[in-house]
């Protein structure tokens, strides 16, 4: 394989090199160029002789004629040392085209002898001399003038990949490309944690603290308000400021707007704890408002409450209007609820207050048993239970060996419980027991006993295993006994309690009255006052009912009055007894409702036979009912007088009247039971 460099473009070159590859030819050392002999005339084309290494381009002679070929190959002659690559001559005119001669063998290569002048054309041509020594490199010569271009020869071998040059300076920076498009959005990160519980938010109302330092009628101080008796059941007047607490606002023209409604009633101010934990939860009836210049007077009457709040302690104000009064007509039949009226005409706009809470109340009473359902997004439910008021005791007329007569006891009153509960721990429904009416009164005699008040039904927020809150009725009123010497008179009735019903009057002259109904562990309802035999009154209660008053007693006892409750409800009187001789008595009067002290409710009959007085109807829902007054003897020949009923809710029945001829008075008959439901959203 013939690896010198040669030009690819230089036929002749091309063809040398192919027919040195055909032969086997010598090796590839080559010495220099040799002067040029002379030109012989033309013979046939020899073999190509191989390249030999290129020397200094000497200038270029003539073209001589072609030589005859050789018949003897001569013997090939020793390598040359491989001379320096002289310069690229220039190149020589190209020769005319001899025929092509047979190939002769190749000689050897003689050493180069000097260049002589040229001399006339061989006609015989010679050996090949050996190749000699290489000479030395001779000076450039000039350029001779270009031949004519020959003709294309062969395409010789790829040469050899040249060394790779030093890398060349960087080129500009190309122009910035344009934005590619967007890429698909990535997945969602996970969620993170749930953060802390908020702090209590303050509850809808006006919001102003207490002071219990003073309770004159003066100015409490901006943002305070305070009341005019250190006792929460004797307060009378509550004295708020015309500025709130938490913004410093004038709420006074909201303020004076509370006494609008036509009639004695206003309607209800509610007084709570802003702190969920805060135990406070009083109500008040507003009967009037008086406005000074910085501070305004609000007449109320209690209504119902647990504890007074603290000096500075933070408490919501929240108003119910109360409806205008109509005038009052004939007590007539309940009738079917009517259809909503018109809306009335809108009143000018007031200040803006804070955000408020709306009410939903029900109220389960002369309907009887029923079904609460919990509103949608209700947040706190009170629920007021009152039981329903026992029955009076009958009188008696019976004559005994001495002549005497005796009273029939009242009715116990019943108890009033209230509880307070997050709507999220009641179920959707809940069971309400509720006696439409109270215990009836025990029917007088003429030949035999007065029958037995009955007792008055509990009221339940619940039923079974799941009851929330219960209040229990009144105890009937004994019947006035006879006896075989002297008549024994009646004996009331237990109050109500929060865990059951008061008991009936034993009806044992040297026994007191009915036990008062259980309380719970956790119950806010108290015991209900014992009643009272003979000349005892009732006994008194904080949140039981009031013990019924025993009868007038054969021996000229004085019957005694109904016994009082703060929170429930009165008790009735006991009937007026016929001593001996025969002289009148009075029934005596019934308990009543927000007292501690007997009495206080229906006035018992004042006049021989008369009726004793009914006892009055809590004002409002929260309310309890007084009890009803005894009736009075009959010393002429009617029946004894009639007890008195109870109020409404829970009021007991007055005990009835004895008689000397007729059969004895009727024991009147309980005030009805009630629950009512409150909730706040």
């Amino acid at each position: 394989m013939v690896d010198c460099c040669y030009n690819s473009d230089n036929t002749l070159l091309k063809k040398i090199a192919q027919a040195v590859e055909a032969g086997g030819g010598g090796g590839s050392g080559a010495g220099p160029t040799g002067p040029t002999g002379p030109t012989g005339p033309p013979g046939m084309n020899g073999l190509d002789g191989m390249d030999g290494i290129d020397g200094a381009t000497g200038p270029t002679g003539p073209t001589g004629p072609t030589g005859a070929d050789s018949t003897v190959p001569g013997p090939t002659g020793p390598t040359g040392p491989t001379g320096a690559t002289g310069p690229t001559g220039p190149t020589g005119p190209t020769g005319p085209t001899g025929a092509n001669g047979a190939d002769g063998a190749t000689g050897p290569t003689g050493p180069t002898g000097p260049t002589g002048p040229t001399g006339a054309d061989s006609t015989v041509p010679g050996p090949t001399g050996p190749t000699g020594p290489a000479g030395v490199t001779g000076p450039t010569g000039p350029t001779g003038a270009s031949g004519p271009t020959g003709a294309d020869g062969v395409t010789g071998p790829t040469g050899p990949t040249g060394a790779t040059g030093p890398t060349g300076p960087t080129g500009p920076t190309g122009a910035t490309g344009p934005t590619g498009p967007t890429g698909p959005t990535g997945p969602t990160g996970p969620t993170g944690e749930t953060g802390g519980t908020g702090a209590q938010g303050a509850k809808g109302g006006i919001r102003f603290n207490f002071d219990d330092t003073s309770t004159a009628d003066s100015d409490p101080g901006a943002g305070f308000f305070k009341y005019n008796n250190a006792v929460l059941g004797s307060v009378t007047q509550i004295y708020i400021s015309d500025f709130e607490a938490s913004q410093l606002v004038d709420v006074s023209p909201y303020i004076d707007t509370w006494d609008d409604s036509i009639g004695s009633v206003k309607g209800f101010l509610v007084v709570k704890s802003n702190d969920n934990l805060g135990a406070v939860f009083n109500t008040w009836q507003v009967s009037s408002i008086t406005d000074h210049a910085t501070y305004t007077t609000i007449g109320v009457t209690f209504a119902q409450g647990n504890v007074e709040p603290l000096f500075n302690e933070e408490m919501v104000l929240e108003f119910y209007a109360k409806g205008d009064l109509g005038a009052t007509g004939p007590t007539g039949p309940t009738g079917p609820t009517g259809p909503t009226g018109p809306t009335g005409p809108t009143g000018p706009t007031g200040p803006t207050g804070p955000t408020g809470s709306n009410a939903d109340v029900q109220i389960f009473s002369s309907t009887g048993n029923g079904t609460w359902t919990k509103p949608a997004n209700a947040k706190m439910v009170q629920v007021i239970c009152i039981g329903a008021g026992g029955g009076g005791g009958g009188g008696c007329a019976v004559t005994g060996a001495t002549g005497k007569r005796s009273g029939g006891g009242g009715g116990g009153g019943g108890a009033r419980v209230e509880r307070l509960f997050n709507a999220a721990d009641l179920p959707a429904t809940v069971p309400v027991v509720v006696s439409a009416t109270g215990g009836s009164g025990g029917a007088g005699s003429g030949a035999a006993s007065g029958a037995n008040g009955s007792i008055g039904g509990n009221s339940q927020f619940g039923t079974g295993s799941a009851i929330w809150c219960l209040a229990g009725g009144g105890g009937g009123g004994k019947g006035a006994a006879s006896g075989g010497t002297s008549g024994v008179s009646g004996v009331g009735g237990g109050g109500g309690g929060s865990a059951s019903s008061g008991a009936q009057g034993t009806g044992t002259a040297a026994v007191a009255g009915g036990l008062p109904g259980g309380i719970t562990a956790t119950g806010v309802g108290g015991q209900g006052g014992q009643g009272n035999f003979s000349t005892g009154a009732g006994g008194l209660a904080e949140y039981g009912g009031g013990g019924g008053g025993g009868g007038g007693g054969p021996l000229g006892e004085v019957p005694g009055n109904g016994g009082s409750s703060m929170y429930g409800a009165g008790a009735g009187g006991g009937g007026g007894g016929i001593p001996s001789g025969g002289a009148f008595t009075a029934g005596a009067t019934g308990g009543a409702c927000a007292s501690y002290v007997a009495g206080g409710g229906g006035t018992g009959g004042q006049t021989t036979g008369a009726t004793g007085g009914n006892g009055s109807g809590g004002s409002t829902s929260f309310h309890c009912g007084a009890g009803g007054g005894g009736g009075a003897s009959n010393t002429g020949a009617g029946t004894g007088g009639k007890g008195g009923n109870g109020g409404l809710p829970g009021g007991g029945g007055g005990g009835a009247g004895s008689a000397t001829t007729g059969p004895g008075g009727t024991g009147g008959t309980g005030g009805a039971g009630r629950v009512t439901v409150i909730t706040t959203f």
